[in-house]
């Protein structure tokens, strides 16, 4: 399907845990901070905060 409708690649350093985090569909994440500084220690808030904006569209973080 990929191939065939050739989405933009958007790349990104940071992984998202499969239970860290979840989304309504409408721009509203649900993140779990642990999680999110235990895997990435060095990053801010706003950093991360950003990333998913930039990434999947993220309107609203909670």
């Amino acid at each position: 399907m990929a191939e065939r409708l050739r989405p933009p690649l958007i790349a990104s350093e940071f992984a998202g845990e499969a239970s860290g985090i979840d989304a309504n569909g409408k721009g509203t994440f649900l993140i779990i901070r642990e999680m999110t500084f235990q895997r990435y220690p060095t990053k801010t808030r706003a950093q991360i905060e950003g990333e998913l904006q930039r990434t999947m569209g993220a309107r609203k973080i909670i």
